[in-house]
């Protein structure tokens, strides 16, 4: 993303934003710079039907630089996130992280 000059943090933002299924998007911010931001991303949904499809929505949200970006980051063979991909563990739920992190604690206590 440095390399093209895409901020990930935005790029993020505008993707979850293009998603019908997410209801709302919890953003973290450390002043007012990033409130700003945020806002300008999300006037670009300004008059947009968001009751078309997300590809759809996001020809008309992104710069075709940002698109490019969001291209490869998708990319399902070459992509940065090919491995995750074709390991078919691309949906996090937390359970695994959890058992792993508690068991963790409990052998450092045991230590």
């Amino acid at each position: 993303c440095e390399s093209q000059e895409v901020d990930i943090a935005s790029l993020a933002l505008l993707y979850a934003l293009s998603q019908q299924e997410v209801g709302c998007v919890l953003l973290g911010m450390k002043d007012i710079q990033q409130v700003n931001v945020a806002a300008d991303l999300a006037l670009r949904f300004d008059g947009i039907d968001l009751s078309k499809c997300r590809s759809s929505i996001l020809d008309t949200v992104l710069t075709s630089t940002e698109k490019s970006v969001l291209e490869r980051l998708l990319d399902r063979t070459v992509g940065p996130f090919a491995n995750v991909w074709s390991s078919g563990e691309f949906r996090w739920d937390g359970v695994a992280e959890a058992k792993k992190h508690w068991a963790l604690v409990e052998s450092l206590k045991n230590g």
